[in-house]
């Protein structure tokens, strides 16, 4: 199955769970601290990577403090129920097809790949 990967563009989805994950970690976490957000280009090309256990915390975290739009990857299992798969696309998700998951997966992998580098292209 193909999955297309939304443009750089904010959808009202995208901004409107920006603002939800916004307030749910206000109230989830007591504090979180932001370190060198100046850091951050406002356009063009970034990454953000985390190391830890439970990475989805850390997604939200990213996405709620980054001042522009991140586009997250996340497992193909996830866009496999229509509702949720529309509304990930739509906030510019990208499904990744891990080997675990499909070990014939290689071929769409590599095409994962590769609209993630489009996507950096556009910034």
């Amino acid at each position: 199955m193909r999955y297309s990967v939304v443009s750089a563009s904010v959808s009202m989805p995208y901004r409107l769970g920006r603002w939800l994950l916004g307030a749910a970690m206000g109230f989830y976490f007591a504090r979180i601290e932001r370190f060198h957000r100046e850091r951050v280009p406002r356009a063009g090309p970034v990454l953000f990577t985390s190391n830890h256990p439970n990475s989805i915390t850390d997604a939200f975290v990213i996405g709620a403090s980054v001042p522009r739009k991140v586009n997250f990857v996340a497992t193909v299992q996830l866009f496999r129920w229509p509702p949720v798969r529309w509304l990930l696309t739509r906030c510019g998700v990208i499904p990744v097809n891990r080997l675990k998951d499909d070990p014939r997966a290689m071929r769409t992998v590599l095409e994962t790949f590769e609209a993630c580098f489009r996507v950096l292209e556009q910034g």
